[in-house]
């Protein structure tokens, strides 16, 4: 492993107990919903904007991670592998929605950008790498991959830079003006706009 001083050591501990201090809130966000109006009491519906525009905060944070992978995805290779497991993840995410909610309008489509990023950044990062292992009989670690692709790699990181730009287009907007993103959601539903 990396050998790191007290601080970087220091570093990591804290960083493991705000994971699981976010799973504590992811989990049942995801599996149990409704528990958080039991939790935040009754009518917490009308902190309905304050959900979208945490939804918009947390999905330019996810997007802030895909930028190091999309400049360099021979250096951040993790990343740029993750950025394929975050995007299908999200694509199943919405597609289970679909089927348990049964969404209207817009939100019904969601899964759709993700799922197909998410496959044309497997495609171009495993035409990118291939497989192919490290020439240099100084590496003897037989687990690191050299690029077979430079041209896959950068369209990756060109399409890549794309998806960080839509999203960010989705995002910013969710954080600064949830309620008329809400709007335009429930439109894009069919329901009536009360004024």
């Amino acid at each position: 492993g990396s050998i790191m001083n007290t601080w970087l050591q220091w570093f990591r501990r804290p960083t493991f107990v705000g994971i699981a201090a976010n799973l504590g809130f992811i989990l049942p966000a995801l599996f149990q919903p409704d528990l958080f109006d039991a939790v935040l009491g009754p009518g917490s519906s009308a902190l309905s904007y304050a959900w979208l525009a945490n939804a918009g905060l947390v999905l330019a944070i996810a997007t802030i991670f895909y930028i190091p992978a999309g400049k360099d995805p021979v250096k951040f290779r993790l990343y740029a592998w993750l950025s394929v497991l975050g995007r299908a993840m999200a694509s199943s995410w919405w597609l289970w929605q679909n089927s348990r909610w049964d969404l209207p309008g817009p939100i019904q489509g969601f899964w759709v950008m993700d799922g197909v990023f998410s496959l044309i950044f497997l495609v171009l990062l495993m035409m990118g790498f291939r497989g192919n292992k490290a020439a240099d009989s100084q590496v003897t670690d037989d687990t690191i991959e050299t690029p077979a692709s430079s041209t896959d790699l950068t369209r990756f990181g060109w399409v890549l830079r794309i998806t960080v730009i839509l999203e960010l287009a989705f995002a910013i907007p969710g954080v600064l003006i949830p309620a008329q993103v809400a709007e335009w959601l429930r439109e894009g539903a069919g329901f009536r706009i009360d004024p």
